[in-house]
């Protein structure tokens, strides 16, 4: 029995009792480590192709992990939403009926792959463009801040590096 009392979950934030945060935390999707355990799971030996879903309630039985109806809760109901959470493809169907070809004639694995693919580059590039962003902003804001000086002009260096990283000129006024 509880007294009622609740808590934020430390990983997906939800409210929880307080006598069983500490059993959820660790078993939390939005934990770290559950995370990339369950993101092995779903792996196929084939880089960025997902299992089967009817593969994954043996694995996540034998490896403590939280089921399919779980996953489902979390990331949708399909199993090609949870795979994408994950950056994963589902595999190709290892059958379809007759219904199914007709009803999705154009069908196409490879395509499948290479708009994962496609949204995998697309997310790095916006993740690099947001850190060069946030240097700049960086840079701007300094132009005003710091021993009564004002930054008249900022040009990069091209190939000077200092602990690895680029470098800029700064003129001050």
């Amino acid at each position: 029995m509880h007294d009622g009392r609740t808590a934020p979950r430390r990983y997906c934030g939800r409210e929880c009792i307080l006598n069983s945060l500490p059993q959820h935390e660790c078993k939390c999707i939005r934990n770290p480590d559950m995370w990339e355990r369950v993101a092995a799971a779903l792996a196929s030996p084939t880089p960025g192709i997902g299992i089967y879903g009817d593969d994954y309630p043996p694995i996540a039985k034998a490896l403590g992990l939280p089921a399919r109806s779980t996953l489902r809760d979390v990331f949708g109901d399909s199993w090609a939403d949870i795979l994408d959470a994950f950056g994963l493809v589902p595999p190709k169907r290892r059958w379809r009926s007759a219904a199914e070809k007709a009803q999705a004639p154009g069908a196409d694995y490879e395509a499948d792959l290479a708009r994962m693919l496609e949204r995998q580059e697309l997310a790095r590039v916006a993740e690099e463009h947001a850190a060069l962003e946030y240097e700049r902003r960086i840079l701007e804001r300094e132009k005003t801040a710091g021993y009564g000086f004002t930054v008249a002009r900022v040009r990069d260096l091209p190939g000077v590096r200092v602990n690895g990283r680029e470098c800029v000129a700064v003129m001050l006024r």
